[in-house]
């Protein structure tokens, strides 16, 4: 989406930059945005990266994330200084960051090509409140005769329906380290997040 998204729009900016957000290992995703920006024209001046909560279900549990203290407001000091300051900088890459991403793209190429378009399950819980469908930035999931059915084809995998079910009713279609913990940053609300799927 976010590549669909920078091809279409036009940046009116002399101070083009990114913040990219990542939970375990970035993969090098400053120099993949830059290659990114590259392709759609746009002359980057800086990228950063910022350390969160990883909330990727099957690999990571929400209630043992929310205890680490990844200094996020640290993170975003700095980055907001060097903003403010107009720094030009791209985040560093190692080899090591390459070769994570790699790892990921070789293991990802052993899957179906469709896998994640199946990647979300709907248990008895749902009651059809219709939030799922709300948070759901790629309209891959409706409220069909009072249950959520997900609809192939265009889901990100962004997780945002099964963390923001109310009745934990949505899960995954491969084991989760805790199927019981989910996650919404506490500084954002559920009625921002709807909103958010709705800018012009």
């Amino acid at each position: 989406m976010v590549r669909d998204f920078m091809k279409k729009a036009s940046f009116h900016t002399d101070y083009f930059y990114m913040i990219l957000t990542y939970g375990n290992r970035h993969g090098g995703a400053a120099e993949l945005a830059k290659q990114l920006c590259e392709e759609c024209g746009i002359a980057v001046k800086y990228i950063n990266v910022l350390w969160m909560v990883d909330n990727w279900l099957p690999s990571f549990d929400m209630d043992e994330q929310k205890t680490i203290d990844k200094q996020v407001d640290a993170q975003i000091a700095a980055i907001r200084a060097d903003l403010s300051a107009r720094k030009v900088e791209i985040a560093p890459v190692t080899d090591g960051d390459r070769a994570a991403h790699q790892e990921y793209l070789s293991r990802i190429g052993q899957l179906p090509p469709d896998v994640f378009q199946h990647f979300i399950k709907v248990g008895d819980g749902c009651v059809g409140c219709g939030i799922c469908e709300k948070v759901c930035p790629s309209g891959s999931i409706h409220v069909v005769n009072g249950k959520a059915v997900p609809i192939p084809g265009n889901c990100q995998t962004c997780l945002a329906c099964v963390h923001a079910c109310p009745q934990n009713a949505l899960g995954l279609a491969m084991p989760e380290k805790n199927p019981n913990a989910r996650y919404r940053n506490e500084h954002i609300t559920l009625n921002e997040l709807i909103a958010a799927n709705h800018q012009v």
